[in-house]
């Protein structure tokens, strides 16, 4: 079967990475579900599954959270970290519906070679629940009323930033400076000004600056990529 650019144009809208705006506009044109898989096959475009984590060996990475509000919370399970109350919160979701299955795939997940070794927040309830929720009996966790205080407390390799967006490019430009690794998430900076400051910070240290944005993890920007590097649009 011979397809023209036309053709191709139209089964490439089918995928995400050419944004849903433009598929809404152009969703009339394209008629039978199977002639857009069609063409993808033809063009061997695939979705890009992730990688597996390769395994951690060393010394576990100590990390710190700095803010444990909802994202906080969200990024330390990411880790392995589950609070008692969302494990208990979990537990119960699952017995209601045999479906539900959070709790399942958070203790499948890849085990990290980390210790989440040091708190900050500035309200006590949430502090205390990191605390109550993450101490073994090999570490205990640490509450540290600033940020700088942890950073400079050596009990720390990495911190994680989930604050507020104003605090984000401080925060990591003082983890940087000390030798301390940072992952902050977008917002990366809250002015120009900031962005420079963080860019000569991460050139001058030996850490690592890490930027989350999730949609640059996405499947749809890793396909993009084979997309790319098939030559599929061109030169």
């Amino acid at each position: 079967m011979k397809w023209t650019r036309r053709d191709v144009i139209k089964g490439l809208g089918g995928i995400p990475i050419l944004g849903a705006v433009w598929w809404a506009g152009a969703s009339n044109s394209v008629s039978k579900n199977r002639e857009r898989t069609a063409i993808l096959e033809q063009l061997n475009i695939q979705p890009s599954l992730p990688s597996a984590v390769k395994t951690i060996s060393g010394d576990p990475v100590r990390v710190g959270i700095i803010g444990f509000g909802i994202r906080g919370e969200q990024l330390c399970r990411a880790l392995g970290f589950a609070t008692k109350e969302w494990l208990e919160e979990m537990r119960l979701a699952a017995e209601e519906d045999p479906n539900h299955s959070r709790l399942k795939d958070f203790m499948n997940q890849d085990k990290l070679n980390i210790k989440l070794t040091a708190v900050c927040d500035v309200y006590d309830v949430r502090a205390d629940r990191v605390i109550n929720s993450f101490s073994t009996e090999d570490t205990k966790v640490i509450r540290f009323k600033t940020h700088q205080e942890m950073i400079r407390s050596g009990k720390v390799d990495a911190v994680i930033i989930a604050t507020p967006d104003h605090w984000h490019a401080p925060m990591a430009i003082d983890a940087l400076e000390n030798g301390i690794h940072a992952y902050v998430e977008k917002p990366m900076t809250h002015t120009v000004e900031e962005t420079y400051r963080l860019k000569e910070a991460a050139e001058k240290s030996k850490a690592v600056l890490m930027v989350g944005h999730q949609h640059r993890q996405t499947l749809s920007f890793q396909t993009a990529q084979d997309i790319v590097s098939k030559g599929v649009l061109g030169h």
